[in-house]
């Protein structure tokens, strides 16, 4: 009967009101899928770097300040959901995480990233919303597979010249930063449809955006009024572009 229990590959313990894990839960050797969400743990014991075949962890809603250097054992997961945490910094450790498709990491306290983050290659998706980043380093740029990109609600005064290298980025949610203008090197994201970036300063749009020509939502409420006007070196056909989604998304707020 106990060898049965902890053959289980997939554990759900949501709202549980737990404050730290058990022994019990340790022995599950096997698991491939676990939710820990809406709990209260506020640390993580070594041993869950035994979850060698774990594929995704849910996290989130909880107290945690600090992540194990034994995650490193994690070398198949896929999906990790850290959201609303109390997270100051990743160990490098992450770095292992080699498969990662989609990672959230919003409402914690983030000001960086470890370098090591540029081992996730195979990455589709991040969530960076409402932590502290006031730079995000060029490592961002060997996430080539990335489609889905959300740094609202940060510090970030400019976006790093190796976002140019995501090209199959179809989404960026930059709003509420300090950004002032864009990298130029973002122009060589064509597969961009949606940029979101209310809230922030900008005055100065790069020519290279005229070369987003699958791009279809842009918006900036909330920035310098003047931003099209001011826009430097753009092509005429863009502009027009860019003054008709910018009176399209008005006209909807009205």
């Amino acid at each position: 009967m106990m060898t049965q229990k902890y053959r289980k590959t997939k554990v759900n313990w949501r709202e549980c009101q737990l404050t730290q894990l058990s022994i019990d839960l340790m022995m599950f050797n096997n698991l491939i899928k676990i939710d820990l969400s809406s709990n209260k743990l506020s640390y993580l014991p070594p041993a869950i770097g035994e979850w060698h075949n774990l594929i995704r962890i849910d996290l989130s809603r909880n107290n945690l300040k600090s992540l194990p250097s034994e995650i490193s054992g994690w070398r198949n997961i896929l999906e990790v959901d850290l959201y609303i945490n109390q997270l100051t910094e990743l160990p490098g450790q992450v770095g292992y995480w080699t498969c990662l498709t989609k990672i959230n990491l919003s409402f914690n306290r983030l000001k960086r990233l470890p370098s090591s983050v540029s081992h996730w290659k195979n990455l589709s998706k991040i969530c960076l919303n409402h932590n502290a980043f006031d730079f995000l380093s060029s490592e961002i740029g060997n996430w080539t597979k990335l489609t889905s990109f959300d740094a609202m609600a940060n510090q970030l005064t400019y976006l790093p010249i190796g976002i140019g290298k995501l090209t199959t980025l179809t989404y960026l949610e930059i709003s509420y930063n300090y950004l002032k203008t864009l990298p130029s090197s973002l122009g060589k994201c064509t597969q961009l449809t949606c940029i979101i970036a209310n809230g922030n300063s900008m005055y100065i749009l790069p020519s290279s955006m005229i070369k987003l020509s699958k791009l279809g939502v842009l918006r900036y409420k909330g920035c310098n009024r003047n931003s099209v006007i001011m826009v430097k070196l753009m092509g005429y056909c863009f502009l027009a572009r860019l003054k008709y989604l910018i009176n399209k998304y008005s006209s909807k707020r009205h």
